[in-house]
């Protein structure tokens, strides 16, 4: 499924390449401004992994616009590949490797300084424990891992084109043997491309996500919910500076959540 995607999203207005290649970055307010205060105010020179990278546009970010030296992983070949030749194209391979490999065996030898996750990323893996232990493996003495992602509760209210009130339709949590499956054409960034695929997500509560970094032995430093998100999650959402928020007249709702954990130094 991603190996299709990939070339649709490289070439979709969602995720404007052209725009990153001119300079722009994609990396929003949020991550930026909590990671540099979690890392000390600045990733310059240190070690960034990110994980599940898709074709790389965050990952290259962090190294063009905050000086970081990163490694993204990713289980698609051609996402990989996309990544890399983006990475050759801007002149950042030498301060930007991308890595092919099933987050949940990954096995790098080395550790860095921050570990980073973002949005959507976790709905594709059934269960967190084996994701958290990743994380703390590679992360150095006092290294931080950081996420922000789409808020479990959120996942829950029915997202399709025309609903216009809040309304809970999916479950706060699957089993890693039950996930939802779907079969809709287009994707995320492109509703009209002629492609459909099924897809399966598992959905994870906040315990879960919490629970799966403190067993892996990380310290967490701030777990935060925001009431707005980076994309447009819902039809009725109103959009204002590239935040989409609930109309005033709805009740607040989380919608994303941020947080770091630490590994502690001994």
């Amino acid at each position: 499924m991603w190996d299709a995607r990939t070339p649709i999203h490289a070439r979709s207005e969602y995720y404007d390449v052209e725009g990153f290649k001119n300079g722009t970055s994609s990396l929003h307010a949020l991550e930026v401004d909590e990671l540099l205060a979690a890392v000390g105010g600045s990733l310059e020179g240190k070690r960034l992994l990110h994980l599940q990278c898709h074709f790389g546009l965050d990952t290259l970010s962090w190294a063009r616009h905050h000086g970081a030296v990163v490694t993204g992983v990713d289980f698609s070949p051609v996402a990989i590949e996309t990544a890399a030749g983006l990475a050759s194209e801007l002149g950042l391979s030498d301060v930007a490797r991308f890595v092919e490999s099933d987050v949940r065996s990954l096995h790098l030898g080395e550790t860095f300084d921050v570990a980073f996750v973002s949005y959507g990323a976790m709905c594709w893996l059934p269960e967190l424990s084996t994701w958290g232990q990743v994380i703390a493996r590679h992360l150095a003495p006092d290294g931080v891992a950081y996420v922000a992602e789409v808020h479990p509760a959120g996942s829950t209210l029915l997202d399709e084109p025309g609903t216009t009130e809040m309304v809970v339709g999916y479950p706060y949590w699957t089993e890693p043997d039950a996930p939802l499956r779907f079969l809709e054409p287009g994707t995320y960034a492109d509703f009209d491309a002629d492609i459909e695929l099924e897809e399966y997500v598992w959905l994870h509560g906040i315990g879960d996500v919490v629970n799966a970094l403190i067993g892996a032995g990380l310290r967490i430093e701030f777990l935060r919910e925001h009431p707005f998100t980076v994309y447009p999650q819902f039809p009725y959402l109103e959009e204002e500076g590239g935040i989409w928020r609930l109309p005033a007249e709805m009740p607040p709702f989380p919608l994303l959540f941020s947080l770091a954990a630490r590994q502690p130094v001994s």
